[in-house]
């Protein structure tokens, strides 16, 4: 785990966590209001890794501090809200650039009217059936971000006799998950989040255990960062 901050002798401004083995490479950027007059501007980065064996290098640059005269109804600079999942919907019957895996070899992925599709071929009542669809994102989301995650999932179990887990989120946080369905689902997620953990990866996920083969569809699956603000400092990294 790697920790980067940037105070002042009054305050902190940042932080943010990145978690091991994940890499980090991009900008941290964050915009508020001082409370205290500073004298001092202090910038920290630190990683332990409780003996995991890691070899790790942190590199900073390009570091500032830009200060603003207030002015009356007018708003501290915020980070821009951004999009970063590429090709949401699988557009064109094509899963690039996400890819599939699962650990039982008991599933199919087709794209299904435009939906990616976990297909299980064959089911256990006693061993899961774990299955990931997954893409690099083109901007990672860093810990302490406000983000914004929607999506469509279908989960079809037609004929009852089937336990199903559907989760979507980073490799950093699991942001929605549903479990114990036993009949045929439909969900519009659409939910704010704060992450906890830097993720490079979005992850949709589901699994079964049961008798009777059954399957789940993902669509228009999106994760925009900065999407909204809370109170005190504002943003996290851009």
């Amino acid at each position: 785990m790697c920790s980067l901050s940037a105070s002042t002798n009054s305050e902190q401004l940042f932080s943010a966590d990145y978690g091991f083995p994940s890499a980090h490479i991009g900008p941290g950027n964050a915009s508020g209001i001082f409370k205290n007059t500073p004298s001092t501007y202090i910038v920290l980065i630190y990683c332990y890794n409780y003996d995991q064996g890691y070899d790790v290098t942190p590199t900073i640059d390009s570091i500032g501090l830009s200060v603003f005269n207030p002015s009356t109804g007018t708003n501290p600079i915020r980070p821009v809200a951004t999009q970063v999942v590429a090709n949401p919907g699988f557009d064109g019957g094509t899963f690039n650039p996400w890819t599939t895996s699962q650990t039982s070899g008991r599933a199919d992925f087709p794209i299904n009217n435009g939906r990616a599709q976990v297909q299980v071929t064959r089911i256990d009542s006693r061993y899961t059936t774990p299955a990931y669809i997954e893409q690099l994102l083109g901007r990672a989301a860093e810990a302490s971000q406000h983000v914004t995650l929607t999506g469509d999932v279908y989960i079809n179990i037609p004929n009852g006799g089937a336990n199903c887990i559907a989760t979507m989120g980073t490799n950093g946080d699991q942001m929605w998950i549903v479990q114990n369905i036993v009949s045929s689902q439909t969900y519009h997620v659409n939910l704010n989040y704060t992450t906890t953990q830097a993720g490079q990866y979005m992850e949709l996920f589901t699994t079964y255990t049961g008798t009777q083969v059954c399957s789940t569809q993902f669509d228009s699956v999106m994760l925009t960062l900065n999407s909204f603000q809370s109170g005190g400092l504002v943003g996290g990294g851009a």
